[in-house]
């Protein structure tokens, strides 16, 4: 490879390191997607049950069986889970011949009719919002490995970064949020 041409490889691997990055610093993200009875007044979960969470294999065949997935919904997407959080690359723009800027999406999807849950801030508070402002608190400049720049939601650096509500099908309703970074 011309060392001096990006491969975009640190782009592909973006969502996994996403991943384990709330693996790591996240707590109440796990809490939220296992637990639908009071998740911030449950324990946090160890590593093993956070893994049984999150697609084990990178296919759609078994998507509808987990929490955390590193694929974009599809309308047939989910039928076995209430909550789910997908993360996957949303575009790409070259800024030099060595760095890009890469925008992931993260999709935060809740089943209308388990919506609602009790937090330190509300007794019926928005799930998928929960899920987001939680996501948002702990990636919002994160630093990963390999990046060249934090990710993060700086409309002053990209003004393609926010979030919005979204209706995904007529069961499922949340939110999609785009971050950016720098990477080479």
């Amino acid at each position: 490879m011309n060392e001096v041409y990006n491969n975009f490889s640190n782009a592909r691997r973006l969502p996994t390191m996403i991943i384990n990055y709330l693996k790591r610093n996240a707590p109440n993200v796990w809490r939220i997607l296992k637990y639908f009875d009071a998740p911030y007044q449950r324990p946090e979960l160890t590593t093993e049950e956070i893994n049984k969470l999150i697609v084990p294999v990178w296919s759609s065949t078994a998507a509808d069986e987990y929490a955390v997935l590193p694929l974009r919904y599809s309308g047939q997407a989910i039928t076995k889970q209430d909550i789910q959080l997908r993360i996957s690359m949303y575009e790409d723009d070259s800024v030099n011949r060595t760095t890009t800027r890469v925008r992931v999406m993260l999709q935060f999807i809740c089943n209308n009719n388990a919506s609602s849950i009790s937090s330190p801030y509300s007794n019926a508070e928005d799930r998928a919002f929960a899920l987001m402002q939680e996501t948002m608190a702990v990636l919002n400049g994160a630093e990963l490995p390999e990046i060249a720049t934090v990710l993060n939601m700086d409309g002053a650096a990209d003004n393609a970064v926010g979030w919005y509500a979204a209706k995904f099908s007529d069961t499922y309703s949340g939110y999609e949020c785009i971050m950016s970074c720098m990477t080479q």
